[in-house]
Protein backbone atom coordinates (compact mmCIF):
# COMPACT_ATOMS: atom_id res chain seq x y z
CA UNK A 1 0.00 0.00 0.00
CA UNK A 2 2.82 2.35 0.31
CA UNK A 3 4.97 1.81 -2.00
CA UNK A 4 2.89 3.89 -4.77
CA UNK A 5 2.82 6.81 -2.17
CA UNK A 6 6.81 6.52 -1.36
CA UNK A 7 7.11 6.65 -5.39
CA UNK A 8 4.92 9.86 -5.67
CA UNK A 9 6.17 11.50 -2.80
CA UNK A 10 9.97 11.17 -3.88
CA UNK A 11 8.86 11.99 -7.95
CA UNK A 12 7.42 15.24 -6.90
CA UNK A 13 9.96 16.06 -4.51
CA UNK A 14 7.53 16.46 -1.85
CA UNK A 15 9.84 17.43 1.60
CA UNK A 16 7.54 17.52 4.70
CA UNK A 17 8.76 20.78 5.50
CA UNK A 18 6.88 22.58 3.84
CA UNK A 19 3.65 21.10 3.93
CA UNK A 20 0.96 22.71 5.77
CA UNK A 21 -2.29 20.70 5.53
CA UNK A 22 -4.16 18.09 3.58
CA UNK A 23 -7.40 18.07 2.77
CA UNK A 24 -9.52 15.39 1.27
CA UNK A 25 -12.77 15.77 -0.92
CA UNK A 26 -14.50 14.31 -3.92
CA UNK A 27 -11.90 11.29 -3.81
CA UNK A 28 -8.83 14.02 -4.34
CA UNK A 29 -6.77 14.43 -1.98
CA UNK A 30 -5.23 18.10 -2.04
CA UNK A 31 -1.88 18.85 -0.31
CA UNK A 32 -1.16 22.80 0.73
CA UNK A 33 2.29 23.86 1.04
CA UNK A 34 3.91 27.17 2.81
CA UNK A 35 4.56 28.88 -0.16
CA UNK A 36 0.47 28.84 -1.31
CA UNK A 37 1.26 26.37 -4.02
CA UNK A 38 -0.94 23.11 -4.25
CA UNK A 39 -1.21 19.81 -5.10
CA UNK A 40 -4.31 17.37 -5.90
CA UNK A 41 -3.57 13.50 -6.13
CA UNK A 42 -6.33 10.16 -5.92
CA UNK A 43 -3.69 9.20 -3.69
CA UNK A 44 -5.60 8.59 -0.10
CA UNK A 45 -4.84 11.16 2.68
CA UNK A 46 -4.29 8.67 5.21
CA UNK A 47 -1.93 6.59 2.94
CA UNK A 48 0.42 9.83 2.12
CA UNK A 49 0.50 10.61 6.55
CA UNK A 50 1.71 7.25 7.05
CA UNK A 51 4.70 7.46 4.88
CA UNK A 52 6.26 10.40 7.08
CA UNK A 53 7.46 10.87 10.41
CA UNK A 54 4.91 10.32 12.89
CA UNK A 55 3.98 13.48 14.49
CA UNK A 56 4.09 15.18 11.45
CA UNK A 57 0.21 16.27 11.27
CA UNK A 58 -2.83 16.00 13.38
CA UNK A 59 -6.07 14.51 11.39
CA UNK A 60 -8.33 16.75 13.20
CA UNK A 61 -11.40 16.28 11.53
CA UNK A 62 -12.87 13.66 8.60
CA UNK A 63 -10.53 14.74 5.52
CA UNK A 64 -8.46 17.34 7.43
CA UNK A 65 -4.85 16.65 8.48
CA UNK A 66 -2.78 19.89 9.88
CA UNK A 67 0.83 20.14 10.74
CA UNK A 68 1.36 21.17 14.22
CA UNK A 69 4.79 23.23 12.90
CA UNK A 70 2.06 25.72 11.37
CA UNK A 71 -0.77 25.80 13.39
CA UNK A 72 -0.70 29.01 15.12
CA UNK A 73 -3.55 28.31 17.86
CA UNK A 74 -6.47 26.24 18.50
CA UNK A 75 -9.73 28.03 20.59
CA UNK A 76 -12.87 26.55 20.52
CA UNK A 77 -12.14 24.14 18.72
CA UNK A 78 -11.12 25.63 15.46
CA UNK A 79 -7.72 25.74 14.25
CA UNK A 80 -6.29 28.56 12.79
CA UNK A 81 -3.38 27.30 10.45
CA UNK A 82 0.16 30.02 9.48
CA UNK A 83 -1.89 31.07 6.33
CA UNK A 84 -5.27 32.09 8.28
CA UNK A 85 -6.92 29.20 6.79
CA UNK A 86 -9.25 27.98 9.91
CA UNK A 87 -10.49 24.54 10.17
CA UNK A 88 -13.45 23.18 13.04
CA UNK A 89 -11.92 20.05 14.45
CA UNK A 90 -14.00 17.14 16.06
CA UNK A 91 -15.37 17.88 19.67
CA UNK A 92 -13.18 16.72 21.84
CA UNK A 93 -12.70 16.57 25.75
CA UNK A 94 -11.30 19.87 27.43
CA UNK A 95 -8.73 17.48 28.51
CA UNK A 96 -7.72 16.48 24.77
CA UNK A 97 -7.54 20.24 23.32
CA UNK A 98 -5.48 21.08 26.68
CA UNK A 99 -3.00 18.81 25.83
CA UNK A 100 -2.90 19.13 22.12
CA UNK A 101 -2.26 23.42 22.71
CA UNK A 102 0.66 21.80 25.02
CA UNK A 103 2.24 20.17 22.14
CA UNK A 104 1.57 23.10 19.95
CA UNK A 105 3.95 25.03 22.13
CA UNK A 106 6.78 22.45 21.55
CA UNK A 107 6.41 22.60 17.95
CA UNK A 108 8.74 20.06 16.64
CA UNK A 109 11.93 21.53 14.81
CA UNK A 110 11.51 22.05 10.85
CA UNK A 111 13.92 21.63 8.48
CA UNK A 112 17.69 22.26 9.42
CA UNK A 113 17.16 24.93 12.17
CA UNK A 114 19.58 21.91 14.01
CA UNK A 115 22.86 23.18 12.34
CA UNK A 116 21.83 27.25 13.36
CA UNK A 117 24.96 26.95 15.44
CA UNK A 118 27.23 27.24 11.92
CA UNK A 119 25.27 30.25 11.29
CA UNK A 120 27.77 32.39 11.55
CA UNK A 121 30.83 30.21 10.79
CA UNK A 122 33.00 31.86 8.41
CA UNK A 123 32.84 29.06 5.64
CA UNK A 124 30.18 28.97 3.27
CA UNK A 125 27.53 26.03 4.18
CA UNK A 126 24.76 24.32 3.07
CA UNK A 127 22.39 21.68 3.07
CA UNK A 128 20.45 20.77 -0.57
CA UNK A 129 18.01 18.06 -0.76
CA UNK A 130 17.62 16.06 -4.27
CA UNK A 131 14.40 16.04 -6.12
CA UNK A 132 12.93 14.70 -9.06
CA UNK A 133 13.28 18.26 -12.06
CA UNK A 134 10.28 19.44 -13.66
CA UNK A 135 12.40 21.47 -16.31
CA UNK A 136 13.74 18.32 -17.89
CA UNK A 137 17.12 18.36 -16.31
CA UNK A 138 16.30 15.04 -14.44
CA UNK A 139 17.10 16.05 -11.16
CA UNK A 140 17.52 19.12 -9.33
CA UNK A 141 18.28 20.27 -5.76
CA UNK A 142 16.47 22.24 -2.93
CA UNK A 143 18.43 24.79 -0.33
CA UNK A 144 17.24 23.38 3.29
CA UNK A 145 19.79 24.78 4.86
CA UNK A 146 22.38 27.95 4.05
CA UNK A 147 24.78 30.12 6.57
CA UNK A 148 25.31 33.71 6.74
CA UNK A 149 28.18 33.29 4.63
CA UNK A 150 26.66 31.53 1.73
CA UNK A 151 25.02 34.95 1.11
CA UNK A 152 28.32 36.51 0.08
CA UNK A 153 30.12 33.43 -1.38
CA UNK A 154 26.99 33.07 -3.70
CA UNK A 155 25.95 36.66 -3.79
CA UNK A 156 22.47 36.06 -3.13
CA UNK A 157 20.41 36.18 0.02
CA UNK A 158 19.50 33.45 2.85
CA UNK A 159 15.40 33.71 1.48
CA UNK A 160 16.14 33.86 -2.30
CA UNK A 161 18.17 30.75 -1.87
CA UNK A 162 16.27 28.52 0.97
CA UNK A 163 13.69 26.38 0.30
CA UNK A 164 14.54 27.28 -3.56
CA UNK A 165 15.97 24.97 -6.21
CA UNK A 166 19.00 24.96 -7.28
CA UNK A 167 18.27 25.64 -11.58
CA UNK A 168 15.80 28.90 -9.82
CA UNK A 169 18.62 30.23 -8.12
CA UNK A 170 21.44 29.43 -10.80
CA UNK A 171 19.46 29.48 -13.87
CA UNK A 172 22.91 28.78 -15.58
CA UNK A 173 23.86 26.31 -12.74
CA UNK A 174 27.31 24.09 -13.97
CA UNK A 175 25.84 20.47 -14.33
CA UNK A 176 29.31 19.18 -13.05
CA UNK A 177 28.39 20.23 -9.38
CA UNK A 178 24.74 19.00 -9.69
CA UNK A 179 25.53 15.32 -10.76
CA UNK A 180 28.36 15.61 -7.78
CA UNK A 181 25.71 16.07 -5.13
CA UNK A 182 23.28 13.99 -6.42
CA UNK A 183 25.86 11.09 -6.26
CA UNK A 184 26.64 11.66 -2.34
CA UNK A 185 22.70 12.12 -1.84
CA UNK A 186 21.72 8.87 -3.25
CA UNK A 187 25.15 6.76 -2.63
CA UNK A 188 26.28 8.39 0.60
CA UNK A 189 29.83 8.88 1.46
CA UNK A 190 32.16 12.36 1.20
CA UNK A 191 33.75 14.27 -1.78
CA UNK A 192 35.85 16.69 -2.20
CA UNK A 193 35.74 19.00 -5.67
CA UNK A 194 37.13 21.63 -6.85
CA UNK A 195 36.74 23.86 -9.73
CA UNK A 196 35.40 26.98 -11.40
CA UNK A 197 31.99 27.92 -10.37
CA UNK A 198 30.54 29.99 -13.33
CA UNK A 199 27.86 30.92 -11.43
CA UNK A 200 29.38 32.97 -9.30
CA UNK A 201 32.66 33.33 -11.22
CA UNK A 202 34.65 32.11 -8.37
CA UNK A 203 37.13 29.10 -8.02
CA UNK A 204 36.16 26.79 -5.39
CA UNK A 205 36.16 23.28 -3.09
CA UNK A 206 33.53 22.06 -2.35
CA UNK A 207 33.59 19.42 0.58
CA UNK A 208 30.37 17.24 0.52
CA UNK A 209 29.25 14.19 2.50
CA UNK A 210 25.64 12.85 2.93
CA UNK A 211 23.88 14.11 6.35
CA UNK A 212 21.02 11.40 5.68
CA UNK A 213 19.63 9.62 1.94
CA UNK A 214 18.70 11.62 -0.25
CA UNK A 215 20.86 15.30 0.94
CA UNK A 216 23.84 16.54 0.51
CA UNK A 217 25.95 18.74 2.98
CA UNK A 218 28.18 21.24 1.33
CA UNK A 219 31.27 23.43 2.94
CA UNK A 220 32.54 25.72 0.47
CA UNK A 221 35.78 27.40 0.38
CA UNK A 222 37.35 29.55 -1.93
CA UNK A 223 40.47 29.00 -3.85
Amino acid sequence: MGVREKNFIFKRGIHVESIMYLTHKDRKTTIHFENGDELETFHPMKNLIAEFPKGSFEIINKGIAVAPAYTEKISDNVYTMKDGKTFTGRVRSVKFHRENEERLRHKPIRGWDQFSVLDNMPIGFCIIELVFSDVGKGFDFIFRYCNKEMENLEKKSIDEMINKSFYSVFENGDRKWVATYADIALNGGYKIVEGFSPEIGEYLKVFCYQPKPNFCACALIKV
